[in-house]
């Protein structure tokens, strides 16, 4: 028990230095954009449309947000942040090298590197579809959060301003310019049709 109570006053120095500063109100946010945006400069998508049964089943992959009385700045910076919690998860391994290695011990050397190429492609499709379904999450859960509500559209408009990450990061700039315009859709007139409950 002495020996327990020497080491947790040995630390206690190590977790004192580790405990956040309070920030001053003049500094910005760790989730702020990185600059401001002039809202006039991006364009609204066009989100309009009829939907279908196929859309509607859709809607859990595909989706936007929208909160009344919200100004652009606000939804970017709403959103920044909820893209900055979804993509700051750890990408994981594939765990294809496991796989190979079991793959050569069961098949020999040559039917073990093809073997291990073929379940290696298979585990990184699989882990990659993953990492899109938690990004969904994440976003759904955070954006409800902050009084967003979420509203479905068909793939071929949400791809538009949208993105998925699965295997690979999305590029800074073009990742910016979706959620720019995602802002705008958050902070534009409500959509009519496609809420999901």
């Amino acid at each position: 028990m002495r020996s327990l109570l020497l080491v947790a006053a040995a630390l206690l120095p190590v977790a004192a230095s580790a405990q956040p500063v309070a920030s001053s109100s003049t500094s910005p946010s760790p989730w702020a954009p990185p600059e401001a945006v002039d809202p006039a400069r991006v364009s609204m998508p066009d989100i309009k449309f009829t939907p279908t049964a196929a859309d509607q089943g859709d809607y859990e992959k595909y989706f936007i947000f929208n909160r009344a009385d919200t100004g652009f700045a606000t939804a970017y910076a709403d959103i920044a942040e909820c893209d900055n919690y979804a993509r700051g998860r750890p990408a994981g391994n594939s765990g294809s090298s496991n796989i190979a290695s079991a793959v050569a011990s069961q098949f020999g050397l040559v039917g073990g590197v093809v073997g291990g190429m073929i379940a290696g492609a298979i585990v990184e499709a699989q882990m990659a579809a993953e990492r899109r379904k938690l990004r969904r999450g994440i976003m759904r859960t955070c954006m409800g959060f902050k009084g967003y509500s979420a509203f479905g559209l068909p793939k071929s408009l949400w791809t538009r301003f949208n993105f998925e990450e699965g295997a690979k990061q999305v590029e800074e700039e073009r990742r910016m310019s979706f959620l720019q315009i995602q802002a705008k859709v958050a902070s534009g007139p409500r959509p009519t049709v496609g809420e999901i409950l």
